[in-house]
Parts: structure tokens; sequence; C-alpha cells
């Protein structure tokens, strides 16, 4: 068990609940890729009373303050909602997991990836849903909500939004 009471093993699990909807990734960061999804039948409770919807899974800005955020898988059904989510895979980790040794490395990374995303609660920091192993992505991602608009460099490159006063946003980003 991590210090902080967190760990892998007691991370949500949303294998067989998550649609992986494309074949290579979305975006690629230093040290990861990600892949969108459709997680389907799930809903996010961000607090007393507060249930996220598609104003706040698809990214659109919503004032929660700082909550708890609880997981509610729920049964399968035609009528459930489905919401777009996000996968985290870190680069090459299922080459480079190929011992024992490798494996327990790539989920010592994954933990304190995960340790560090859970335990942050701010407006400007998208919740972290849980894991997901699925055979269209190469290793275990971590599953997050998927903004509509992409990231921040995606939203301010759209021609629709060069009126944006960029200042403010960029200071909010950086007081989470």
């Amino acid at each position: 068990m991590a210090p902080n009471g967190i760990d892998v093993q007691d991370m949500q699990r949303l294998d067989g609940h998550i649609e992986i909807t494309a074949k290579y990734p979305i975006a690629c960061g230093g040290y990861a890729d990600i892949y969108p999804g459709i997680w389907h039948g799930g809903l996010a409770f961000l607090g007393p009373g507060v249930w996220t919807g598609d104003s706040a899974v698809s990214g659109r800005n919503v004032a929660v303050g700082t909550v708890d955020i609880y997981i509610v898988p729920l049964p399968h059904s035609r009528t459930l909602p489905s919401n777009k989510v996000a996968i985290k895979v870190f680069r090459d980790a299922h080459n480079k997991a190929n011992t024992p040794e490798a494996q327990w490395k790539y989920l010592k990374l994954l933990n304190k990836e995960y340790r560090v995303w859970a335990l942050l609660r701010h407006p400007n920091v998208l919740p972290l849903f849980g894991l997901i192993d699925d055979p269209a992505i190469p290793s275990t991602g971590i599953v997050a909500p998927r903004c509509t608009f992409g990231d921040l460099r995606a939203f301010f490159s759209d021609p629709a939004r060069a009126s944006v006063n960029r200042l403010p946003i960029v200071r909010v980003t950086f007081t989470a």
C-alpha cells in the first residue's frame, strides 16, 4: 500500500465499460499517448447532489470546487449514458515491461502518476476515473474525461477563439 493509502490495486477498474474509438493516439506528450474512448453506462459523482452530465464530461466548464469524486458503474443498458473519455497510456511501457522486474517498475510509475493525480482537488484539474486494460491499447491506461475542445494548444489555435483573452485562462491554468 502506498503511504497515502492509494495504490494501483485499489483503483477503479473500468475494463469492459470503455470502448476505445481509435486505432492510433489522438495526442502525444513527452511520455504518454492519449487514446479516445467512450464510457458506456457510467456516471461520475462529484459530490453531494452533483452528477456529471454531458456538460462536465465533455469538457465544458463546471464549477464544482473541491469535492470528492466517486465512480458509479451502472449495469449495461442501451438507455444508460455514454461519456467521452481520454485514456493516457505511457509510451513504450508495453515494450519495456517484458520481465517481472520491468513490469514492477511500470506499475510503480503508474502508481506514482495515479497517486499524484488522485490527490489533486482543483476545479481546473480533470478528475481521474480509473484504469483500463484493453486489447486496443498497448498497455494499462489511465481514464479521465475528454475535453470537447482538446488541450489548451488546440483551444487557442481554433480561429473561432481568436478573440478570447488568453491571459486570464493561462493564469488560472497555472494556479492548478
